[in-house]
């Protein structure tokens, strides 16, 4: 306040000090006027205004001043130069002297005038900066705008499900109650429920259908348990109801139901489920009749070719004619579901192959605008599906033509919104599936651009938070994450392309092996190196799964002659498994680290002795991944005591549990695959995590899926490595919790259980013969328990009756009644439900009889019928698919050959245990038979 005081004064005296100067220097000035202007009379027209004239150079002229120099004698003008010259110079000496007095005054004028001068530039910043920003604050403005509406929506939405809150608890329990009615027996209490349900059903139909949908994803294993019941009120309404809404929502609800109730619901509602959609394709909505092409989709990606068989040819004849209906979305749909069920039919699709190729073909030419981009897209996916359902030597005359005009259609180039990109990296994938070896050639087309999209650099800029939003904010195909104070851009559509090519070099190098040959170095070199791209989830997925692969066309090339470098597999190896064991130790995602174990896995089943030189690290960083796994189990069990943790967390919690026990999992895989590729030599050097990790998850304290992943590696200790006695060792301490797990509540640590009961029985020889009585009683519970047949038990069931035929083949002698025991195993049989199991136990009864066991068939053949009764029922699924095959094309040829000596040998016998079967189980065996 003072400097400013000192100048606001010495700015008033430095302003006399110039008025002072200006008026001298004027009357200077005007003093050099000649005399003829002095006198001169200036006319009105160029009078100033002000009372002021002008000189020639432009001075301004006082007319007070003029007018007393008018007055003066010659002698005062003579004299009037000199006084003005002292006037002025004493003006000069005045405003000097107040300088030196006053200087204060101009040095605080001069700071002032600095500050303002700063303090002005700060405000243009400032408003230049506040323009810079407003156009993040008008966007901002709108999306908390556009996010106040949804909330406001949201909670309108809140207020109206708390009004009705009870109402939707009574809908939402009415399933698990009428359940519960059920299994008590209170059936008048379950028709009541029924009721109430069938009438919220008349007021709410599309809700209710809707809610049908929503409710399978999250209750699919109590759904299960009646999967007919589940979808009969879809069923019902899909297309009798009168509103269209209501038909889509029950098309969509079948959908929803058979991808989470598949494959169980295809098999047990086929019947139902077909005629339904079938008649929804011929719907009048064209939303209707799309929708039932997308749920044909979902039924039949998990349905048995078999199922599906007797309704194909009413099924292409609708899906052609929605073809050539003219609807683009019933086109699009139709094509999706042409090309699933062709995938589904396989080579039964051949009957329709001459009738809907062209047809495939003529849209490929026709779709080229941009409108029908996606016809096209899906027509291509449509052929390639097409070619590999009907098989090489179908497609063969087309192929040349197919492959040409996707050249061609790909040599034409893709806008960036163009999904035929995508769709024909997928073709390109199926048609070398389906031609093999015959694609070879075309490897030069598609490979190029492959490998230029798997090498993508990602798209990554980094700005500092205060920066303020940047243009790409607003890109759907960029993804921004706050790291501290910086921001992160990454360009989502080119990480994805990355991912997709990938996931499709894995394809190629799986499907062509040492045909690929030339190209392993380029892939392998592209996909180590992405085991660490941290960028994307997907594209370490792609390239740790692509590494076994890669392995395996290696090593056929090897063994094919493809190179002369006899190192050359074992290069391959050394320079695939140290990245990828290096990688487990730095991947962050637990999902992740069990793809990276069963890729290890994978990888030492495929380099065989190979892998010897990697055990040490590989043993070493399991060790590593283990603990860190432990630790992140004992810190999630700590946030589960904390008394705050809510359902939702718990929810959580189990999802991360899952992850974890998928790493546990994957370790038990790797554990057996060494097992397998190097046997009983490599126990000595696993013995620690046996030890340390895998024998204390057999205490009865650990979670049903530590004691199964326990189980399982014991199982494969057994079964891999017990040449020369040496899982002996094991045998005492594992045999305990191995007959415990028989009875344990989980199914699946029973089935693992039971699966090691006749692993041990095979493999230890005479030194299990203590156990036997132990191990027959244990089988004995898990065969006759009540509900043994259940769908949650039944693969239990089966590997325990598998066990018990192990028992019987191996520990004859040290079975109390084997008589009696034999025969109860074959009353058993056949297995239907664990085609695996079903497949190794037929084989196994194949055997006895060929070896001419004691025991089976009876003192007088009384229990030849049975054994009919399986041939009956194994053999004629031998050309079936594999979901539906109980036994092998080779066993089957052997279940002949012992029918026919059996029929010289016992014709009488045999013919009355022929007439013993059902009508259909004749014919299916005459059938199978001739």
């Amino acid at each position: 306040p003072r400097s400013a005081g000192r100048c606001g004064c010495g700015a008033a005296r430095s302003r006399e000090a110039a008025s002072l100067g200006s008026r001298v220097a004027r009357r200077v000035s005007f003093a050099r006027v000649s005399l003829a202007i002095a006198m001169a009379a200036p006319s009105d027209a160029g009078r100033d205004p002000f009372g002021m004239g002008t000189t020639d150079d432009g001075t301004r002229v006082d007319d007070g001043y003029l007018s007393d120099l008018l007055s003066f004698s010659v002698t005062q003008l003579n004299r009037e130069p000199e006084r003005l010259k002292e006037q002025g110079e004493r003006a000069v000496i005045a405003r000097r002297e107040t300088a030196q007095r006053r200087y204060d005054a101009f040095v605080g004028a001069s700071e002032c005038y600095d500050v303002v001068r700063r303090e002005v530039a700060d405000v243009e910043r400032g408003l230049e900066a506040m323009r810079a920003s407003l156009p993040a604050l008008r966007a901002g403005c709108q999306a908390f705008a556009q996010r106040a509406e949804q909330i406001s929506k949201a909670r309108a939405a809140h207020r109206r499900t708390l009004a009705n809150q009870s109402a939707l608890l009574d809908l939402l329990e009415a399933p698990s109650l009428q359940d519960t009615c059920v299994r008590h027996g209170n059936y008048d209490e379950a028709l009541e429920i029924q009721s109430f349900v069938d009438k919220a059903t008349r007021r709410h139909g599309e809700k209710k259908i809707a809610a049908l949908a929503q409710i399978a994803e999250g209750c699919s294993k109590g759904m299960l348990k009646d999967v007919n019941g589940a979808i009969a009120p879809a069923l019902s309404v899909a297309t009798s109801d009168p509103h269209p809404r209501v038909r889509w929502a029950a098309v969509n609800a079948i959908g929803q139901l058979c991808t989470d109730l598949g494959p169980k619901i295809q098999e047990k509602a086929h019947a139902a489920i077909l005629p339904a959609l079938l008649g929804a394709m011929e719907d009048s909505s064209h939303r209707v009749q799309a929708h039932a092409s997308a749920a044909m989709v979902n039924f039949s990606e998990g349905c048995p070719p078999e199922h599906m068989s007797s309704y194909l040819d009413a099924l292409m004849t609708k899906l052609m004619q929605m073809l050539q209906g003219g609807h683009k979305m019933v086109q699009e749909s139709a094509l999706t579901a042409l090309a699933s069920v062709a995938d589904n039919a396989q080579t039964a699709f051949a009957k329709y192959y001459d009738v809907v190729l062209p047809f495939l073909k003529q849209i490929l030419i026709a779709a080229g605008s941009k409108e029908h981009r996606m016809l096209r897209a899906k027509a291509v996916e449509c052929i390639s599906l097409v070619g590999m359902a009907v098989g090489k030597e179908r497609f063969a005359k087309d192929a040349k033509e197919v492959m040409d005009m996707l050249m061609q259609l790909q040599a034409g180039g893709f806008e960036d919104d163009d999904a035929t990109t995508s769709y024909m990296q997928q073709a390109w994938t199926r048609l070398c599936k389906c031609l093999g070896a015959d694609f070879i050639p075309y490897l030069a087309v598609v490979m190029p651009s492959l490998l230029k999209s798997a090498q993508l650099k990602p798209d990554v800029q980094v700005t500092d938070l205060e920066d303020g939003p940047g243009d790409d904010e607003e890109d759907d195909e960029v993804e921004v994450i706050a790291v501290g104070d910086k921001r992160i851009s990454i360009r989502t559509s080119v990480l994805e392309e990355k991912a997709t090519a990938c996931n499709m070099l894995c394809c190629y190098v799986d499907e062509l092996k040492e045909g690929f040959y030339d190209y392993i170095q380029p892939t392998v070199e592209t996909m180590v190196p992405l085991l660490d791209f941290y960028f994307h989830e997907d594209v370490r997925k792609a390239a740790v799964a692509s590494l076994p692969d890669i392995l395996r066309a290696g090593k056929a090339a090897a063994e094919k002659g493809k190179t002369t470098d006899q190192t050359y597999f074992a290069n391959l190896v050394n320079f695939v498994v140290p990245p990828l064991v290096a990688a487990l130790a730095k991947e962050p995602e637990t999902e992740i680290q069990a793809a990276m174990l069963e890729s290890l896995a994978d990888c030492a089943g495929v380099a065989g002795e190979l892998i010897s030189a990697h055990i040490t690290s590989m043993i070493a960083e399991f060790q590593k991944t283990l603990q860190r796994s432990l630790e992140r189990r004992a810190e999630r069990n700590k946030r589960a005591d904390d008394e705050d943790f809510d359902a939702e967390e718990h929810e959580a919690l189990r999802d991360e549990q899952a992850a974890e026990d998928e790493v546990f999992d994957q370790f038990a895989e790797c554990v057996g695959s060494l097992l397998r590729s190097l046997k009983a030599p490599v126990l000595p050097t696993i013995e620690p995590l046996l030890a340390q990790y895998v024998a204390p998850m057999l205490a009865p304290d650990r979670s049903p899926e530590e004691r199964r992943i326990a189980v399982c590696v014991f199982d494969d200790v057994f079964e891999h490595a017990s040449e020369n006695g040496a899982s002996l060792r094991y045998l005492d301490a594992f045999v305990g919790p191995c007959l415990a797990g028989c009875d344990d509540a989980d199914a699946d640590v029973r089935q693992a259980s039971v699966y090691g009961v006749g692993v041990m029985a095979a493999a230890v020889g005479q030194a299990f013969a203590p156990h036997v009585p132990g191990a027959l009683a244990a089988l004995a519970r898990v065969i006759q328990a009540p509900d043994a047949r259940s769908d949650e038990n039944l693969n239990a069931t089966e590997n325990a009756i598998s066990a018990l035929g192990k028992l019987c083949e191996s520990q004859r002698a040290a079975i109390p009644q084997a008589e009696q025991v034999v025969p109860q195993w074959l009353s058993c049989l056949p297995l239907r439900e664990d085609t695996v199991e079903a497949r190794v136990v037929h084989a196994q009864l194949v055997r006895m009889l060929e070896a001419g066991d004691p025991h089976l068939l009876g003192a007088n053949n009384e229990h030849l019928g049975k054994v009919v009764k399986v041939f009956a029922v194994a053999m004629p699924t031998a050309a079936l698919s594999e979901k539906l095959q109980l036994c092998t094309v080779e066993t089957r040829e052997k279940m002949k050959s012992i029918l026919a000596q059996m029929q010289s040998a016992m014709g009488d016998a045999l013919g009355a245990a022929f007439a013993s079967l059902a009508p259909e189980e004749q014919a299916a065996l005459q059938q199978a038979m001739a």
